[in-house]
C-alpha cells in the first residue's frame, strides 16, 4: 500500500516510478476472497473517520458500510468457554480496564507491568483487557510498551470508528495502482545505492537503475535480512529494524450455509480463537489472532485449527456450528514468504526506532506501515500516509 500511494503521487507530480512487486499480485496485506461472498483474509477495517484511506476511497466512489459496537449489535464474551449474557457483569470492567490501559504515563514498561501497577493479580477482567489490547498490536503483553501503547493513541487523528468495504477492500490498491507501471514477481535481492543513484538486483540476476529507491518492504522482510545493501545500511539504520517488532497475525475463516450465531459485533474469548466477528459480505465468521496466539493458530495449521475452532463454537452457539458448516480457511500472515508478520508494534526500550526507520539516506527512502510515527501503526491508512510522505522526500531531493 505505501509503494502504491507514493508511486501514485510521483506520476502526478510528471515523475516515472516503477513498481517491483515480489509476489504475483498487487495490496501486500489486503487480500479479498470472492469464493462465497467478498471476506477479507488481510486488512478489514478503515479504522476512523478521518483516515487517510477516505481519500482514495471518494475519489473512487467506493461504497463503505459502517461497523459499530452498539446496543444493537453488543460486544460479546466468552469466558471459561461458555458464551456470557449481553449485561454480562465483567462487561463495564473489561472496558474500564481498557481504556486506563490505554493511557499509561511513566517510565517505558510493558504492558504487564503496568496492569500489575493498576489491577489486582488474578482479576479475571483485567487479564482480558490487557490481552485484547496486546492482541489488537498483534503483540506479547509482557513485550509491548505500555509507553508506545499509550503515545500512539494520544497522536491517532483518524478517529476510532471503524467501516468497511462491502465490495472488497483490495479496490483500493487497485485504485492506487491505475497507470503505475508495476512489476510482478520480481522480488528484489539486492540495492546499491549512493548519492549519484542506485541500482536495484532482482531475484532473476536482471539489475535496474534508478534515481532514487523507495524501500516499502515490510518489516519481517527486512529483518529476515532477505535484501541485501550496498554499501550496508549505517547502524543507526540497522539498529531501529531490530529494536522494532513484526508481531504475527493470523485469521481463520470458517464458512456456514446459515447465521445460526446471536448478534454481536465483536466477540472475545479466553479460547484459542480469541476474537471473532462477522463477514461483511458472507455467512461466515472471522477469527483473528494476535501475537502468540498467532504463532500457535499457525504452528497447529488450517485443517487443525478449523477443528478447535468449530468445537469452540460448538460450546459457544450448539451443534449448528457443525451441521451448518461449509468451509474453513486459514491465513497465517507470517508465514507469507514477503510479509513474514502481521505488522509492526513498539516493544519497550525501542525509543526512537520508528523515527530513525522513516529517516532517507541520500537516493535510499523508507516507507511502511512501521515507519508511521503519528500514531498510525499497524494501519492501511499509516502505510498511505508514509508513501505520500515518501514521495514528498523523493521530490524534494530531485528537485
Amino acid at each position: 500500500m505505501a509503494g502504491l500511494a507514493a508511486a501514485e503521487r510521483l506520476r502526478a507530480s510528471g515523475f516515472h516510478p516503477l513498481v517491483l512487486e515480489a509476489s504475483d499480485r498487487i495490496g501486500g496485506r489486503v487480500r479479498s476472497d470472492r469464493a462465497n461472498g467478498v471476506v477479507e483474509l488481510g486488512a478489514e477495517f478503515i479504522h476512523g473517520a478521518r483516515a487517510a484511506t477516505w481519500e482514495v476511497l471518494k475519489r473512487a466512489n467506493l461504497k463503505t458500510r459502517p461497523y459499530e459496537v452498539d446496543d444493537a449489535t453488543p460486544r460479546r464474551f466468552s469466558y471459561g468457554g461458555a458464551l456470557q449474557p449481553v449485561d454480562w457483569a465483567l462487561a463495564n470492567q473489561i472496558e474500564a480496564y481498557v481504556a486506563r490501559g490505554e493511557q499509561y504515563a511513566g517510565p517505558d514498561i510493558s504492558l504487564t507491568e503496568w496492569f500489575k501497577q493498576i489491577a489486582p493479580a488474578g482479576d479475571p477482567a483485567a487479564t482480558l483487557a490487557r490481552d485484547r489490547i496486546a492482541r489488537i498490536e498483534a503483540a506479547s503483553p509482557d513485550d509491548l510498551s505500555a509507553l508506545a501503547v499509550a503515545r500512539e493513541r494520544q497522536l491517532n487523528t483518524a478517529g476510532w470508528e471503524n467501516f468497511r468495504l462491502p465490495g472488497g477492500y483490495d479496490a483500493v490498491p487497485a485504485t492506487l495502482a491505475e497507470g503505475t507501471r508495476i512489476r510482478l514477481n520480481a522480488p528484489v535481492t539486492e540495492v546499491s545505492w549512493a548519492s549519484a543513484g542506485a541500482v536495484v538486483t532482482l531475484a532473476s540476476g536482471e539489475t535496474l537503475p534508478a534515481r532514487a529507491v523507495i524501500l516499502t518492504a515490510s518489516l519481517g522482510v527486512m529483518q529476515r535480512g532477505l535484501i541485501r545493501f550496498d554499501p550496508a545500511l549505517p547502524q543507526r539504520k540497522r539498529d531501529a529494524i531490530g529494536r522494532l517488532r513484526m508481531g504475527p497475525a493470523s485469521k481463520l475463516i470458517l464458512w456456514f450455509r446459515r447465521a445460526f450465531w446471536p448478534a454481536f459485533s465483536f466477540l472475545g474469548a479466553d479460547r484459542q480463537l480469541p476474537s471473532w466477528w462477522r463477514a461483511a459480505e458472507a455467512t461466515a465468521l472471522v477469527g483473528f489472532a494476535g501475537g502468540p496466539d498467532a504463532i500457535r493458530l499457525g504452528e497447529l495449521g488450517e485443517r487443525a485449527a478449523i477443528e478447535i475452532a468449530l468445537a469452540e463454537l460448538t460450546a459457544l452457539f450448539g451443534p449448528d456450528a457443525r451441521n451448518e458448516f461449509l468451509r474453513g480457511a486459514l491465513m497465517d500472515w507470517p508465514s507469507e514468504p514477503w510479509i513474514l508478520g502481521g505488522y509492526s508494534y513498539t516493544p519497550v526500550g525501542a525509543g526512537s526506532a520508528r523515527e530513525d526507520l522513516a529517516e532517507p539516506l541520500s537516493t535510499l527512502f523508507f516507507a511502511g506501515e512501521a515507519t508511521s510515527i503519528n500514531g498510525h501503526v499497524g494501519t492501511v491508512h499509516g502505510a498511505i500516509e508514509s508513501g505520500w510522505r515518501v514521495a514528498a522526500e523523493v521530490m524534494s531531493g530531485m528537485r
